[in-house]
């Protein structure tokens, strides 16, 4: 089978990655998928998919933001109508059997391309966002629609798409890839001034508001209230994929230096190697409410660290409260991340077995090789389906 893969975006992010997991899946298996990615060139996606060897097409730039007013939609409406007539001929020179769009903004044109040229296509859908009036048009242009998560299935049946169509499928990593003994970020733990026995809390993201690094912020100010001689750490590490210089940045470093964190809390940028940098922190915590998964939360499971989280959306469906992580009510804000983050800081034998079970969790739950079947195995139902 010729699979299209779809992005919209070069640029880093989950999709990507959880994208490039798949191809090395497919490459490392005998399965008879044959893939293909077509994408922008706004990122270093691109030339990462190009130096690994895969076939990549180059695609005009695509919608990546919602658009607002006449004018953004006028101009949002004429990229997705070029972008499905590159995608077209593409897809009829290369006999392409399925589009696999890996992600909302890239079904809008992927999903139009497959129907016009009479394939199937899969829709990914990998965020929470409203999609309002235009879930019904997307919905229809799918033959299947992958979840992340069953939080993600459900406000996908809420907006009236069919269950029928519908599979989760949670992200996936290769866990031998994730070794639990990988060699940390020196950088940051000297950064921090942290030794041996300092225990670094981790909060990992785009610097984006939904991802709700203010709590983490606030947290942390509450630990260090509840244990000011406690040896601990922050580290706040992400960049505004679209932004240098974001707003919402600014103002979470305002949040830290007004709750007196000093240099005990450090904003770092997006780093390309999560590996090394999980491996520098002690604990992750994950601070959203509406995240439809959270890869850095498997990842760092992967790497034996426990994580500290809301018990909601993704991360709610990942971990297990006191097995594998912590988990605080969405009520509790801040003040439930603190709490959390308490014990984990208190009982190091508490943070080796919840790191131990979390790595197990991961290789029976998130492995690369259950993915992988699962969304074969939708390809070959809707290959049947339209044969």
């Amino acid at each position: 089978m010729k699979i299209l893969h779809v992005l919209h975006t070069a640029k880093p992010g989950g999709a990507a990655q959880s994208l490039k997991v798949l191809l090395n899946e497919w490459r490392n298996s005998e399965n008879h998928v044959q893939p293909m990615v077509a994408l922008p060139q706004d990122g270093e996606v691109f030339e990462e998919l190009q130096a690994a060897g895969w076939q990549v097409f180059e695609l005009p730039p695509g919608v990546l933001q919602h658009p607002h007013g006449m004018a953004e939609m006028g101009r949002a409406l004429s990229k997705v109508l070029l972008q499905q007539r590159i995608l077209q001929e593409i897809i009829r020179r290369e006999k392409v059997d399925i589009v696999h769009a890996n992600a909302t903004a890239a079904h809008l044109a992927a999903g139009l391309a497959a129907r016009r040229c009479g394939i199937p296509a899969v829709w990914h859908v990998r965020d929470l966002a409203p999609l309002g009036r235009w879930c019904k048009s997307l919905a229809r242009r799918a033959d299947a629609v992958i979840a992340i998560s069953h939080a993600v299935a459900d406000a996908l049946m809420n907006l009236r798409v069919p269950e029928s169509k519908i599979e989760v499928i949670y992200n996936a990593l290769a866990s031998a890839d994730w070794p639990a003994d990988t060699s940390p970020d020196l950088i940051i733990r000297q950064s921090l001034n942290a030794t041996t026995d300092s225990v670094v809390f981790g909060c990992v993201g785009q610097l984006v508001p939904w991802k709700n690094q203010a709590a983490f912020i606030e947290a942390a100010a509450i630990l260090r209230r509840l244990e000011p001689a406690a040896n601990i750490r922050f580290a706040v590490v992400g960049s505004d994929p679209w932004q240098n210089d974001s707003r919402y940045r600014r103002r979470l470093m305002q949040q830290a230096q007004t709750l007196g964190l000093g240099k005990e809390l450090i904003f770092f940028p997006y780093q390309a190697n999560n590996k090394t940098l999980l491996a520098a922190c002690d604990v992750l915590v994950h601070a959203a409410l509406r995240e439809p998964f959270g890869r850095v939360v498997i990842e760092a499971m992967a790497l034996q660290k426990p994580v500290v989280a809301f018990d909601a959306a993704g991360p709610g469906e990942i971990l297990t409260h006191l097995k594998d992580g912590l988990l605080a009510s969405p009520a509790s804000s801040s003040a439930g991340l603190a709490v959390e983050m308490r014990k984990v800081l208190l009982s190091p034998s508490l943070r080796h077995e919840l790191g131990v079970q979390a790595r197990r969790t991961v290789c029976n739950r998130f492995e690369a090789s259950i993915c992988a079947a699962q969304v074969k195995a939708i390809y070959e139902k809707i290959s049947r389906s339209n044969g």
